[in-house]
């Protein structure tokens, strides 16, 4: 059986080591209690499954959506609310923010487990399969392939080349980029080059080339 990478979001510790423990044998869990750290796990690990409180100190639930389906990994991620607030008010806020389900602290472990896993692979099944000449991304696994050979690209790699090749011109402006892949204020130069030379070597049999052109980086057929 497939376990999805899940992350879990609530202010309650006590919550955060519950669900772990039921979830842990189902899927791969990593929880935090700061809404801001989950956003910095984004950056580090790809998880299909998201699971949010609505109500934290720091920052509710909806705001926390929001920032996810903004973020090059989060977006393409099923999110659930986990919440013991059962209102209408709330589950049509968090529906309308495009969740994939709203479950209840009250319900039983396993009913939420299926409704989760439900979820995260009726997403995968619609996800799009992007292909540029002899170059393949499969959103469903996060895989690269070229000539239909596996290339193993790191979370940093993949991210500069799901930017350039979503963009409908196959160009971004560098610092965009940069703020796209990093999510944080500031990068050095050299390490973004680093990442852009490897990722260059990884894609070198590519039919197209990963060009620097004054203040953007473009996709250029060979």
């Amino acid at each position: 059986m497939t376990k999805y990478n899940l992350l879990y979001i609530d202010d309650d510790a006590e919550n955060l080591e519950l669900y772990k423990s039921a979830f842990s044998d189902l899927f791969n869990i990593d929880t935090t209690l700061d809404p801001n750290e989950a956003l910095n796990l984004l950056n580090k690990k790809i998880y299909e499954g998201i699971l949010v409180d609505i109500h934290m100190p720091t920052m509710d639930g909806f705001e926390l959506i929001s920032k996810v389906k903004q973020h090059v990994t989060g977006k393409d991620a099923s999110l659930f609310i986990l919440s013991s607030d059962s209102s209408l008010d709330s589950k049509l806020q968090g529906l309308k923010a495009g969740i994939s389900d709203y479950l209840y602290k009250l319900m039983h472990i396993d009913e939420m487990a299926l409704r989760i896993k439900n979820g995260i692979e009726t997403i995968k099944e619609v996800t799009p399969i992007k292909t540029i000449d002899n170059l393949k991304v499969n959103f469903n696994t996060f895989q690269v392939s070229l000539n239909d050979e596996h290339v193993p690209l790191t979370l940093t790699e993949y991210k500069i080349l799901m930017c350039l090749a979503n963009s409908e011109k196959l160009s971004c402006e560098i610092e965009s980029l940069k703020s796209f892949v990093y999510h944080i204020q500031y990068v050095s130069d050299n390490s973004f080059r680093v990442h852009l030379a490897n990722l260059r070597r990884k894609l070198a049999d590519w039919s197209h080339e990963i060009l620097t052109k004054g203040k953007s980086i473009k996709l250029i057929k060979r």
